[in-house]
C-alpha cells in the first residue's frame, strides 16, 4: 500500500510511504484490518511517533524495587554501649569525644545520637569494636 502525505499549502509537495498491513479475521474484516494497520504504521514511521510499547523492554523480567526498611530507632542498649565506648573510640582516632560524635552525626546526617537508627548505631559500634581489635592486634 502506498500512503501519500500531501502538503495542503503546496500540493506539489508529497511524501509517499510504502507500507504493508496484515489482517486476519475469520469473517470479512481482514482486509479492513490490514489497511488500518498499514496506515497506522505509515503514520508512526513517517512522523517518528512513539507508541509507548517496547517489545524488547517487555521481554525483560523486572523485579520490583525492594521496599525500604522501616525506621527503627537506636535501642537503649546501643545508646548505653555508645556512652561507655565513646571515649576509647575517640582516643583511637586521635579525636576528642565531641569531635568523634560530630563526625559520626554528620556522616549519618542526624543532629543527635538519639535520632540515629538502630542500623546506624550498630555501624558506629562495629567501627569502634574494629578499631579496638586492630589496636589490640598491634600490641
Amino acid at each position: 500500500m502506498l500512503v501519500e502525505f500531501i502538503n495542503v499549502d503546496s500540493p506539489k509537495e508529497i511524501i509517499a510511504v510504502r507500507t504493508y498491513g496484515y489482517g486476519v479475521d475469520g469473517q470479512d474484516k481482514g482486509p479492513g484490518k490490514a489497511m488500518s494497520y498499514a496506515i497506522k504504521y505509515a503514520y508512526l514511521k513517517a512522523f517518528c511517533l512513539e507508541t509507548g510499547d517496547d517489545p524488547e523492554l517487555e521481554a525483560i523480567e523486572h523485579d520490583p524495587a525492594p521496599k525500604p526498611e522501616p525506621f527503627v530507632a537506636i535501642t537503649d542498649e546501643q545508646h548505653a554501649l555508645l556512652g561507655e565506648q565513646l571515649e576509647s573510640g575517640a582516643e583511637l582516632k586521635g579525636q576528642t569525644v565531641d569531635e568523634d560524635v560530630a563526625a559520626v552525626l554528620a556522616k549519618f546526617q542526624v543532629k543527635e545520637i538519639k535520632l540515629l537508627s538502630k542500623w546506624q548505631a550498630q555501624q558506629w559500634l562495629d567501627g569502634i569494636h574494629k578499631n579496638i581489635a586492630e589496636q589490640e592486634d598491634k600490641q
